[in-house]
């Protein structure tokens, strides 16, 4: 609500009115580089103003009964009345109340009485004697600011005018109550004396926020506590859709599980505003309670891209230990084997998630109708070698999408390959541009399944960037001298024993492939072999 819209045309002209007064004040103290007025200086004022401002009682005396107006105002529109609050001189103010002449409800041009300016100055035996005397408690300045809302750091002036007829659930210019104002500047003696005398705490004032909100966005605890109770809706939106919940996940409070207790619907913008302003035990309560709707845009990735390691790492075993079934199964449809494999490879290069917490993640995901396809397994073999998550990924059925540069995972896993059709791909494809440093890695590892010479030489030369130094130590042009040439028989017994159960068994399908060997009754040694969980060859790099 802009101002033009909160009076009418009576507000509008006082406003500008307002506004005015302070433009002139303004240009003439900058423009004359003097001031028009000042209270410290009596030779700027004269007459009954400048006794006033001397604390001159006897002068004062002399002035009015010479005849002098009392009521005369100067270029702010103070009047003596002003002045003498200002000045906080009881003797002054009550001679002038005993004058039958005095306006004691005057304002100045910013719409300030007297008593306005005794309670914001803090001036209770000034504020009582106007009271006594009958000034008005709930004439507000142009703002519409009330005695009320300018006394809440002053909790005796404020109970002073409450039991003076003072109006508590009354709205400024920003539709803020006292109520609003004591909590925004922390006065928890004045936030309990105004609920205790039934001040509305439901009322929404400006930015659409009600006081248990607007503590929420202060921080003080004591406060959020105290309104708590007198708190209804924990639903309402700010101005700028900011849930209760969500300001109390974003800001310093306590109450965050009370306030879903009491009916706050957690939702996704709750679960952003735990990626937003990082917090394990607030992103727990949510987590626990986010429905299969908010968690259909949920994303996985969301969390590497917006979290630090430490939280991601909490984040994920949350996730893993406190989700529902009915959420997991839309996080596993929303989340591609791509994301997953950028998840493992990230997390392994940053140290950002432990193998644990990957492997249960991915098993999760799994049970929930995750498909996985190669760039898992790649990732996972790459990153980890041969862990007990490739191991369960060896009997899963995937989707096969190989990249003619993953290696060791492909012949691993695709019973329908081998060594020397790699290289030929390889060679078909040495235009196209890769990861070198990756693929060179892979190529190593492969080095400890196969003694295949002719794929590091493809490696070498066709799959070469000058422009990384690094490659010059990387120690993969010495592999030739330290890897066997020829392959052993081992291997060759390997390879063959493979070919045959593959055969025989008429298998398609990577899972039937490990299953079968896993049931077969040979030793547990041959078993490893066949299933490339032992290595053929130990490479010791120069």
């Amino acid at each position: 609500m802009t101002a033009y819209d909160k009076g009418g045309k009576k507000y509008y002209l006082k406003l500008v009115l307002s506004w005015w007064n302070h433009y002139l004040f303004f240009f003439y103290n900058h423009a004359n580089c003097q001031p028009i007025f000042q209270y410290d200086d009596p030779l700027l004022v004269s007459g009954v103003l400048k006794a006033v401002v001397n604390g001159d009682l006897g002068r004062l005396k002399e002035l009015v009964e010479a005849g002098k107006s009392i009521n005369l105002n100067d270029n702010t529109g103070n009047t003596a009345m002003h002045v003498s609050v200002m000045k906080n001189n009881i003797e002054i103010l009550k001679y002038l109340l005993s004058n039958e002449d005095i306006i004691i409800n005057r304002r100045n041009f910013l719409g300030q009485t007297p008593l306005f300016l005794a309670v914001k100055y803090g001036h209770i035996e000034l504020t009582k004697c106007l009271i006594d005397n009958g000034a008005n408690v709930n004439i507000s300045n142009y703002e519409d600011i009330t005695p009320l809302h300018a006394s809440v750091h002053y909790p005796d002036i404020a109970h002073l005018l409450i039991k003076s007829g003072a109006v508590l659930d009354v709205e400024d210019y920003s539709n803020d109550m006292p109520l609003h104002d004591a909590v925004a500047e922390g006065y928890l003696e004045t936030v309990c004396m105004f609920l205790y005398y039934n001040a509305d705490g439901n009322r929404v004032g400006g930015n659409n926020l009600n006081p248990f909100m607007k503590a929420l966005i202060v921080g003080n605890v004591e406060i959020q506590e105290a309104l708590f109770e007198y708190t209804d809706n924990f639903n309402i939106c700010d101005a700028v859709g900011m849930s209760t919940l969500a300001l109390a996940l974003s800001h310093n409070t306590t109450l965050t599980e009370e306030i879903i207790n009491r009916g706050a619907i957690v939702d996704l913008h709750a679960y952003s505003v735990c990626l937003r302003v990082p917090n394990t035990k607030k992103f727990k309560l949510v987590w626990e309670r986010l429905g299969p709707e908010e968690a259909s845009d949920i994303r996985l990735l969301d969390l590497f891209f917006q979290l630090d390691h430490k939280f991601l790492q909490n984040y994920i075993d949350i996730i893993i230990d406190h989700s529902q079934s009915s959420v997991l199964t839309v996080i596993a449809a929303n989340t591609s084997s791509k994301d997953l494999a950028f998840l493992i490879e990230k997390s392994t290069i940053n140290n950002w998630l432990n193998l644990d917490s990957i492997s249960k993640l991915t098993c999760l995901l799994l049970q929930h109708g995750f498909e996985v396809d190669t760039f898992v397994i790649h990732e996972t073999l790459i990153n980890f070698g041969c862990c007990e998550l490739f191991k369960i990924l060896l009997f899963m059925d995937y989707r096969s999408n190989w990249s003619p540069f993953m290696i060791t995972s492909r012949l691993i896993f695709d019973i329908n390959t081998d060594i020397k059709r790699r290289c030929d791909e390889l060679l078909m494809i040495s235009d196209r541009w890769t990861n070198v440093a990756k693929l060179r890695e892979d190529v190593k590892h492969a080095f400890s399944f196969w003694a295949c010479h002719r794929l590091f030489d493809i490696c070498l030369k066709e799959f070469n960037d000058e422009r990384m130094l690094d490659f010059a130590n990387d120690g993969f042009r010495n592999f030739p001298e330290i890897s066997p040439m020829f392959p052993s028989l081992l291997e060759l017994a390997r390879n063959e024993s493979r070919k045959y159960i593959i055969s025989y068994f008429n298998l398609n399908r990577t899972s039937q492939y490990y299953t079968i060997v896993n049931h077969l009754n040979i030793s547990p040694v041959y078993k490893k072999i066949l299933m490339f969980d032992r290595k053929l060859y130990q490479i010791y790099q120069i």
